[in-house]
């Protein structure tokens, strides 16, 4: 599966998660209630600068690396920051908003998330 990409946003592999943030994924389910995830990834969306350094805060409080364990995207140029498992595809590059998406290394590309998203 993947995720499209939205205005500013963190991913983070389910995986380091569970490995790494305080409770897993249930604890990370309490703390951060705004977020999409698919079967691999959760991503954690934000409008403002202030937004997004307080999902950062939460992230990094709750026991992940910012700059180890999370990729950053933004809807019009894509990727902003990288880390192993997660991969950043650009299908429609002539969108409005870049057409990117997001999804763990190990799973398939899905051009079809684009028309859900």
């Amino acid at each position: 599966m993947s995720l499209p990409v939205g205005l500013m946003n963190i991913f983070v592999l389910k995986s380091r998660v569970e490995a790494r943030f305080v409770g897993g994924l249930e604890g990370f389910r309490e703390q951060l209630q705004h977020y999409a995830e698919d079967d691999f990834l959760f991503r954690m969306g934000a409008m403002s600068g202030q937004d997004f350094q307080e999902i950062l805060h939460k992230l990094s409080s709750g026991g992940l690396d910012p700059d180890q364990d999370l990729a950053m995207a933004e809807a019009m140029h894509g990727p902003t920051q990288h880390t192993p498992g997660i991969v950043f595809n650009q299908f429609a590059p002539d969108a409005l908003i870049g057409g990117w998406v997001a999804r763990a290394e190990a799973e398939p590309s899905s051009p079809d998330i684009l028309a859900r998203a």
